[in-house]
């Protein structure tokens, strides 16, 4: 049984999206399932019993827990606590817990940048799969963005980079996952209701790197004391910087009125700082950070110009609600 097959019956824990797409991604590479929800009520299941899932509404608590003996792998959804008594039991019988992501890779390996920190994710997963899409890469922005790693990685070609804004949540389950690129923003206490402490909390946020290969770059922010402590402990091989106030000595920041890169067959000018800065000024160290996660995927430094300016914010991000 390899990681291609990942078990012989799985428990998929929560019918959100990440679930329904784990559940139908395991279905998919032929192991049997049994999806669950504490809700009674959950759309999307039809198919996974048309698919030969047993799904189980409405259980929780003992009645989940037991359902822990039948199988030898167990995906949460991102929703379900490291707390939760269903993920305690089965740390007690040594089952296999794997995050939806985690189970993408292991399926359907693939070239991943990915974006973690308390804040900002969303913004620097959809800049930089802009920029890297400036440069011609078929990028897809996925994971705790809205469109689910296993779905984005098995509709993945051979030349797919997968940018994946990755959560605390998932990350926390994440054994085998490899970025080429892990980069992470910042760090503050969060989710303390879900981890088990703030230490929990930022050591979920390190798994990002666990992983990694020599070639593989981590990106940290060189203004935020939290997370680059947490980048000069825990990054395996190569590390590259991110600022808004300077230009590190690898990676990219401000010189003068400009942000510039300093990386490896990657250097000089991008874009300039004002044009940036128009969006607020926390947007120059979100572009810095996707610019140096593009670059370091490959990107030409003429491609970041263009990414920003062709990328778009969600809604209620950087709006304009009113004017005077």
């Amino acid at each position: 049984m390899g990681d291609r097959v990942p078990a012989d019956r799985a428990l998929v824990v929560g019918l959100g999206r990440s679930g329904l797409a784990a559940a139908e991604s395991l279905l998919a590479a032929g192991v049997d399932v049994i999806a669950t929800d504490a809700r009674a009520d959950v759309t999307g299941v039809g198919a996974l019993r048309r698919g030969g899932a047993t799904v189980r509404l409405g259980v929780d608590g003992p009645a989940l827990v037991e359902l822990l003996d039948e199988v030898d792998l167990v995906v949460p959804s991102p929703g379900v606590s490291e707390r939760a008594p269903v993920l305690r039991r089965a740390v007690d019988l040594d089952l296999r817990i794997w995050s939806e992501p985690e189970l993408g890779w292991r399926l359907h390996p693939c070239e991943v940048v990915a974006i973690t920190g308390t804040n900002g994710k969303t913004s620097v997963t959809e800049l930089t799969a802009a920029i890297l899409a400036s440069d011609g890469r078929d990028a897809v922005a996925c994971g705790n963005i809205g469109h689910p790693f296993t779905v984005a990685a098995r509709q993945a070609g051979p030349d797919t980079v997968l940018v994946a804004e990755l959560s605390s949540f998932q990350l926390r389950y994440a054994w085998a996952l490899r970025p080429h690129v892990g980069v992470l923003l910042n760090l503050a206490p969060d989710h303390l209701d879900w981890h088990v402490d703030a230490a929990a909390y930022a050591a979920a946020k390190t798994r990002m790197w666990q992983a990694q290969q020599p070639g593989d770059w981590a990106v940290g922010n060189l203004e935020d004391p939290p997370s680059a402590a947490l980048v000069r402990s825990h990054a395996p091989h190569a590390t590259a910087w991110f600022s808004h106030l300077r230009t590190p000595a690898t990676g990219v920041g401000p010189r003068d009125d400009t942000l510039v890169a300093r990386l490896p067959e990657r250097d000089g000018a991008l874009v300039e700082v004002a044009a940036v800065r128009s969006r607020g000024p926390h947007h120059v160290a979100n572009v810095a950070a996707a610019a140096c996660a593009a670059l370091l995927a490959g990107a030409a430094t003429p491609s970041i110009a263009e990414g920003v300016q062709r990328w778009r914010p969600g809604r209620h991000r950087l709006e304009v609600v009113a004017t005077a």
